[in-house]
């Protein structure tokens, strides 16, 4: 339900909050009354082997085109697998507008053991389509008005690799989406131990003594089809590494988006792009290969997102349980610090597991807050004093530069331990704020409504690419307001086995609306408004400028 917009609020502090002023940020789990009844599964109870333990997907995308972002939950298998005809299988649910959301078959129903998330007009015919990767490689669903067919032969994305999460960007700024996908371990059941230690348990062994899946970056061709292109264009490495979550973000705002690689147990990669078609991977040197110690850790999730406000993006990547989730703060000049330390990260994401991550403005202050998915991989690890397998999400406050955990005092929601993996973020209800969907392993997922944010001032930018892609996937878009810049890429991609809705989401605290908003394209062209007001979705279109109301592509 859209709430009446006020003219003017004073700044919100946001749950958990010590002061009066402003209104209560929360949020409820309305996945229930909302329809989203899909159980999913991923391997056997137990978890014996690692291809039980990562979990499933989840994605928001506007597969009908009319403005509201509908959801589709991935679903797995298991080793054994499943009679004939009773597969665990995908699932498409319509969003009715209401609050619910309406289970609908679009064609995607296969059974595999399905896992990451990508979404984009990657045809550019208007509107978006659908990629899952697998155990056994990825499948691309085309979107032919709001059902799909799988075009993943003719496309040329048929390899028997196993795929985490995937980016679609425009990495060679030639108007149409690339796509960069993290492999992550080449199983063999057969080759693969059992009841390896932990902590004085057993449980599945891996991924450090199996064999690594290399990363695959496929060049969209323009004409339907993608070639692999990795080597060839600097995005292969010799050795490779265990990667599941991937960005594709421009990190050193030179107008070209960079990729950075999340890699389990691994150094993580960040591919500097030249402009010119190549890459060149530069993540040791800049400082964002490893932790501030110098040591590898076991990166999961992974954004991008300008969390000082000093006009470049900054790097969050989430990590295994007693090891914190790390921010790296970029310094300019390609180099980056990890300051998990200075900003109370460390502290405080230390003893969770962490899986899909966001940067986000969660009460609309003005700055990015992050969330946090958590859960561990062992079932076995209850029997570890001070550890759950079922763990709770965490919400982190952006104070001025610091981080507080505020999750506990953010309503019921927060307060679930789950098994949670995925995460994907968007405005469901188009009533001014960002909701959350988190898959859960072996379980039905959450939907986190935001509650209290949109009665605080907030603009949303839907983009239609002309000469750029058609949903303007790339796009830096900069807001002033109350005198202070904001700036947000216009992305899909991040997290971790997930996509979330593209459309740029700026809090403005007590600011009435925004002074200007500037549009930079990946094509290079520049599209500015003065005198914003607030509470408004506004359509920006390449070339033509700022439209009040946030339609989909199609309309």
């Amino acid at each position: 339900m859209r709430r009446a917009p006020l003219a003017a609020l004073p700044l919100a502090l946001g749950c958990g909050s010590r002061s009066s002023r402003g209104p209560e940020i929360g949020c409820l789990d309305v996945a229930a009354e909302a329809g989203l009844d899909l159980r999913t599964v991923c391997g056997d109870p137990d978890k014996p082997y690692i291809v039980d333990s990562l979990g499933t997907g989840a994605a928001f995308l506007d597969f009908d085109g009319d403005g509201l972002p509908d959801i589709f939950l991935s679903n797995g298998s298991r080793l054994g697998g499943y009679p004939r005809g009773e597969e665990p299988l995908p699932r498409f649910f319509r969003n009715a507008g209401n609050g619910s959301f309406v289970p609908v078959v679009t064609g995607v129903e296969r059974p595999g053991w399905w896992q990451g998330c990508a979404a984009g007009d990657l045809d550019g015919d208007g509107d978006p389509d659908l990629l899952a990767t697998s155990i056994d490689g990825p499948a691309l669903w085309r979107n032919g008005g709001g059902t799909f067919r799988d075009a993943t032969v003719p496309a040329g994305l048929s390899h028997h690799a196993w795929g985490a999460s995937a980016s679609p960007a425009d990495l060679d700024l030639d108007g149409d989406l690339d796509l960069y996908l993290a492999g992550y371990v080449r199983f063999d059941r057969a080759k693969t131990p059992r009841d390896c230690p932990w902590k004085g348990v057993k449980g599945f062994c891996g991924p450090m003594g199996l064999l690594a899946e290399a990363d695959r970056y496929f060049r969209n061709e323009g004409d339907g089809t993608f070639v692999e292109a990795s080597e060839a264009c600097g995005l292969g490495v010799r050795d490779p590494l265990y990667g599941l979550g991937v960005v594709a973000s421009d990190l050193d705002g030179d107008g070209a988006p960079d990729v950075y690689v999340a890699d389990d147990s691994t150094e993580n990669l960040l591919f500097w792009n030249r402009g010119d078609g190549r890459f060149e991977e530069g993540a040791l040197f800049a400082g964002a290969a490893y932790s501030r110690d110098g040591v590898p850790q076991s990166g999961m999730g992974v954004d991008a997102g300008d969390a000082d406000g000093d006009g470049d993006m900054d790097l969050f990547v989430t990590n295994f349980e007693s090891d914190h989730s790390t921010l790296y703060r970029n310094l300019g000049g390609r180099r980056f610090a990890d300051v998990s330390a200075e900003t109370g990260l460390e502290v405080a994401s230390y003893l969770p597991l962490g899986w899909g991550t966001r940067f986000l403005d969660f009460d609309h202050d003005g700055d990015l807050d992050l969330f946090e998915a958590n859960g561990h991989v062992y079932p076995q690890v209850d029997a570890v004093p001070g550890l759950s397998y079922r763990q709770r999400n965490h919400l982190y406050r952006n104070e001025g530069g610091r981080f507080e955990e505020v999750g506990g005092a953010c309503g019921p929601a927060f307060g679930v331990k789950e098994g949670n993996r995925a995460a994907a973020f968007a405005d469901m209800e188009g009533d001014g704020d960002v909701d959350v969907l988190v898959t859960r392993i072996d379980g039905r997922p959450a939907l986190l409504r935001n509650d209290g944010a949109s009665s605080v001032p907030w603009i949303r930018l839907r983009l239609f690419g002309t000469r750029s892609n058609r949903e303007g996937i790339g796009a830096l878009c900069v807001l002033q307001a109350g005198g202070r810049l904001q700036r947000l890429e216009a992305r899909s991609d991040g997290s971790f086995f997930a996509a979330s809705e593209p459309v740029p989401h700026f809090g403005l605290g007590s600011a009435a609306g925004a002074e200007w908003v500037e549009v930079r394209w990946p094509s290079g062209r520049r599209d500015r408004a003065d005198g914003l007001a607030a509470f408004r979705t506004y359509r920006v279109v390449e070339g033509a400028g700022f439209f009040p109301g946030g339609l989909g592509l199609r309309n």
